[in-house]
């Protein structure tokens, strides 16, 4: 216990000094908080352990780590591991008590700067920065997928630092506020939308009467749907006088996407004001806004939402005017539907029987692509188009003829959804992730829900066969709102 707060307080010591500036919390390559890629053999030939702690690092949990604990269950068995070194947990406790220390004198104002480094880079581009720790080892796959581990614990101390940032300002000075939040509406209008995400989430444990006013007319002038829901989540956070008036006039908003925002972060308000608000709009409301007060009605009364509309795939109903049909097309869609063997019908056979009875009856007007995914996208439209007989007979045509090749990039298929344009996605497939940047099955969930916090898109899943990946499809569709149907 002596050793792990002596480091500590070496570390602590150098940042203070200047030998390791604030800025270098949010450099995930910071070798204080770097991947250490060390044989067994490079380990002995070290000169004694006090090298290691000088680093920052514990020998006592150096070698053989345990397992990633929060993997959703993966028949494929592949697992990320911050291996060698140590947990991607403890490395987020690590740098939390780093900064608390590093940045004990400082002041909010001092630091919200860094505001604008807290977005990520991209998945792909982060394993390529990182691509000289994978080097030399022999199952690059298995260290991909670490360093993706160790990317997501970047995501969460960033998460923390933000909400920290917004404590420790409404607790500060007035002074000291007016300045803070001068910084963050600049922000608010960055080019950036991560960073205008990140001045939100900052906001939002900001309770005082200006930081509520800044939420309302960033609101009003932004024409972005995702920043709008983090502005009506943030100023639901703030809460004060009269939130529950705000609340009411923001649910009737022209605009349907913030409307849609209020009823769904009001679904998880168990207040009586909240409930009425809901109630009251459930009567007057039409499309996906009608299934959102429905969603948020059931989550009150603790019960299932009624699964309601025109479009059904699958048995999952919908009132959506704008939808994407996610196919999986890899190799194993070839495959019986009881796995590898047997003469049960072939999973692509009864997918298409189902898509085709969708799209005959999908409703004109209705804004749709399809994408067929295996280990590469191949969308049907780069654009949703609306429903129309010749928009339909196309898509039946692609559904038929689309190959079947290669593995289950399931990451990269949620990229091209949440980009799509649409707000409902029907998602179909018969396995897991086994390619792609991202196929840890905790680590993709994890991402996806991650970019899709504010409920932009409401995530629909089917399973086919025994080799489905059933609760990480579960938890998509939950955490999303949607629903999940397991076929086997």
């Amino acid at each position: 216990m002596v050793r792990p707060v002596v480091a500590l307080l070496v570390f602590a010591s150098a940042a203070l000094a200047g030998d390791i500036p604030l800025r270098a919390f949010f450099d995930p390559a910071t070798p204080a908080f770097g991947l250490r890629v060390l044989t067994r053999e490079q380990f002995r030939k070290l000169n004694g352990t006090e090298a290691l702690w000088a680093r920052g690092i514990d020998p006592e949990r150096y070698f053989d780590p345990p397992a990633y604990k929060d993997s959703v269950p993966q028949a494929m068995n592949r697992r990320a591991t911050l291996a060698p070194g140590y947990g991607f947990r403890e490395r987020l406790l690590d740098k939390r008590r780093f900064w608390s220390v590093s940045a004990r004198n400082a002041t909010p104002a001092s630091y919200v700067r860094f505001v604008e480094l807290v977005p990520l880079l991209p998945p792909r581009e982060f394993l390529q920065r990182y691509a000289k720790f994978t080097a030399g080892f022999n199952r690059p796959v298995d260290v991909a997928q670490t360093v993706q581990a160790l990317r997501h614990s970047e995501r969460m101390f960033r998460d923390w630092w933000l909400d920290r940032l917004g404590t420790e300002t409404n607790d500060s000075r007035p002074a000291e506020q007016r300045r803070v939040l001068r910084d963050l509406a600049k922000f608010l209008r960055h080019s950036n939308p991560a960073v205008q995400l990140a001045a939100a989430q900052v906001l939002g444990r900001i309770r005082t009467a200006a930081a509520r006013s800044l939420v309302g007319r960033t609101l009003a002038g932004s024409r972005d749907p995702t920043l709008r829901a983090a502005l009506v989540a943030a100023r639901l956070r703030q809460g004060g006088t009269g939130l529950a008036e705000r609340m009411e006039l923001w649910s009737a908003h022209g605009d349907e996407a913030v409307a849609r925002a209020v009823i769904r972060e009001l679904g998880a308000v168990h207040e009586r004001w909240a409930l009425a608000i809901i109630q009251a709009r459930n009567d007057s409301a039409h499309g996906l806004l009608l299934e959102e007060c429905s969603v948020a009605l059931a989550n009150h009364a603790g019960q299932e939402a009624v699964n309601e509309g025109p479009i059904d795939f699958y048995g999952i109903h919908t009132r959506s005017r704008r939808v994407l049909f996610c196919i999986d097309v890899s190799t194993s869609m070839g495959f019986p539907m009881d796995g590898y063997g047997g003469k049960l019908e072939p999973r692509r056979r009864r997918t298409l029987r189902e898509l085709t009875r969708t799209l005959e009856k999908l409703p004109d007007g209705v804004a749709f692509n399809v994408l067929g995914f295996s280990a590469r996208q191949n969308p049907l439209w780069r654009k949703l188009r609306k429903a129309d007989d010749d928009t339909r007979a196309a898509a039946l045509d692609f559904a038929r003829n689309a190959p079947l090749e290669g593995g289950t990039d399931i990451h990269a298929a949620f990229d091209f959804a949440l980009r799509s344009g649409a707000d409902t996605v029907f998602f179909l497939t018969d396995g897991e992730p086994s390619v792609g940047v991202l196929y840890d099955s905790a680590l993709l969930l994890e991402d996806v829900c991650h970019r899709n916090r504010h409920g932009t898109l409401r995530i629909h899943c089917i399973g086919l066969s025994k080799d489905q990946n059933t609760e990480l499809l579960h938890n998509l569709a939950k955490r999303s709102g949607g629903c999940f149907v397991a076929d086997r």
